[in-house]
């Protein structure tokens, strides 16, 4: 079974991707100096939201993490 956070983190990456097809698309139907203006505010809008996202599932692969070295499982801590 997959971990929580890496199934955060792999929805994270779709939607990132998912908003730069929205922003080139819209890029497509609006003049260049009103784009200029609402790429900026949507842009900075996606970022913070994504890094507030990215900042939770690294904390919950923080936390699991760190319950495995506790509880003694370190083969899912070490890579293969």
């Amino acid at each position: 079974m997959r971990d929580t956070a890496e199934q955060a983190f792999e929805a994270l990456i779709w939607r990132s991707q998912q908003t730069n097809t929205y922003l080139r698309a819209t890029a497509a139907q609006v003049p260049s100096a009103e784009l200029a203006e609402r790429r900026t505010t949507q842009t900075g809008a996606v970022f913070r939201h994504l890094a507030a996202q990215l900042t939770s599932s690294s904390a919950a692969v923080i936390g699991s993490r760190k319950r495995m070295l506790t509880t003694g499982n370190l083969s899912k801590v070490t890579p293969k």
